[in-house]
């Protein structure tokens, strides 16, 4: 079964980036061959980031004042370093403020599972205008954590939500990204911790809903 074009929309940016696992990279790229809108929005979203590299290469140099005396010459180098000073203080305010993230509260993210072809995805949308984040523990095995941070006015977003997706061959069977299975049964699940609490999801459940949307796997309860 072919995944919907929003969520394949959703995953083209860590497709470009290089992000997405091998699975992921074979299901957006099937449906691309079949999707002229989705082929059509990808070849835009490239065109935006080439436009973005061609303007920050062509930018010119300005060129300086002459014959102009000493004293204005002091007065423009005075206004000058006072005017790089102030872009310098506003520019590592705007990257600390923007760049900053922290431990999102549960009632500021929206959770959803979209499954299809054996794939389960975990969908967290912000409700504020921030942007959110998923960071796997290195501690904890299945155990993420969502984030948030402020959205720059001034860079083009994709996308807001975060995303967290298993592969499942069968109901007991996990895909990891390293392209081996483990087994999985119903003591396993997944922790998703928030700022303000924490939840967990059956990954057995998980693997049902995604199995359920894959008419080529089947398996016996």
């Amino acid at each position: 079964m072919k995944l919907n074009c929003e969520i394949i929309r959703d995953l083209l940016p860590s497709y470009i980036d290089g992000l997405t696992s091998q699975e992921s990279n074979r299901l957006v790229e099937e449906h691309l061959e079949s999707c002229a809108e989705c082929r059509e929005y990808l070849k835009e979203m490239q065109a935006d980031l080439s436009s973005e590299a061609s303007v920050e290469k062509n930018k010119k140099a300005i060129r300086p004042f002459r014959k102009l005396n000493r004293r204005v010459k002091q007065r423009i180098a005075a206004a000058a370093g006072a005017a790089v000073l102030v872009c310098v203080v506003l520019f590592g305010v705007g990257t600390w403020y923007y760049g900053r993230t922290w431990t999102a509260d549960s009632s500021d993210v929206k959770m959803s599972v979209e499954a299809s072809g054996s794939i389960a995805t975990l969908r967290f949308t912000p409700q504020e205008d921030t942007v959110l984040y998923v960071e796997a523990d290195e501690n904890e095995e299945n155990t993420i954590v969502i984030t948030e941070g402020y959205r720059n006015p001034l860079k083009k977003v994709y996308q807001k939500s975060a995303y967290y997706g298993y592969t499942f061959i069968d109901k007991n069977t996990v895909m990891g990204l390293n392209g081996k299975s483990t087994k999985i049964d119903e003591d396993d699940v997944l922790t998703i911790r928030y700022e303000d609490k924490t939840e967990t999801i059956s990954m057995q459940e998980l693997a049902k809903e995604a199995l359920a949307n894959n008419p080529e796997r089947t398996f016996s309860e």
